[in-house]
């Protein structure tokens, strides 16, 4: 299965989640990795998840680096892509070799042009991520941006809205995995409605 556009499932805490997904073909696969957090992943959890897994890119998912050894995440976890809060010093992320996916939680147009300028030197990827959806305003600034800086949205997404975003020139979508209702088994209907839309036709 192919998808129109790149597609990120964050916040991935089993296996039913990363199977499902990499079926459907999303190419970023996300994993909380701040050891305060609710539904952080160990490497040994890591391990055991993504060792049935192909095909797909792993994220480190840190939204506070401190007291995080940045460098020898790629050697503990096996990840390709590091993502982390707009609000990180810049200076702190240079000891990483990883590509950056920057996520701006409650994005304005300020906020937004202050970030891509405070990472412009590093490789990196910006993931909106609002509160609620972007006003007509900021949506058609993100569409004057789009061409210059590969943007993701990763909330308030929906069957409706998905084909009209893609036209705006957002380069792909950021989708939340969930809890397992018990072992082995998920309720995937909002996750598979908005990855059936985005399926590519033959």
């Amino acid at each position: 299965m192919a998808l129109r556009c790149l597609v990120k499932i964050s916040s991935v805490n089993n296996l039913s989640d990363a199977r499902y997904a990499a079926g459907m073909g999303v190419e970023l696969m996300g994993f909380n990795m701040d050891p305060n957090a609710e539904d952080f992943i160990s490497p040994e959890q890591f391990n055991a998840i993504t060792s049935w897994i192909s095909g797909v890119k792993f994220v480190g998912e840190l939204d506070d680096c401190q007291g995080t050894d940045l460098g020898q995440l790629p050697e503990q976890y096996g990840i390709d892509y590091l993502q982390i809060d707009a609000g990180v010093d810049p200076a702190i992320l240079k000891v990483s070799p990883l590509p950056l996916i920057i996520k701006i939680a409650r994005p304005s147009r300020s906020l937004i042009a202050d970030s891509f300028k405070k990472f412009s030197e590093l490789p990196a990827w910006y993931l909106l991520e609002p509160e609620k959806p972007l006003s007509e305003e900021l949506l058609a600034w993100c569409k004057t941006q789009t061409s210059a800086y590969p943007i993701m949205l990763g909330s308030n997404l929906s069957t409706d809205n998905v084909d009209s975003l893609i036209a705006a020139g957002f380069s792909g979508f950021s989708l939340k995995g969930g809890e397992e209702i018990r072992p082995g088994f998920k309720n995937f209907d909002e996750l598979a409605d908005i990855l059936e839309t985005l399926e590519t036709e033959d």
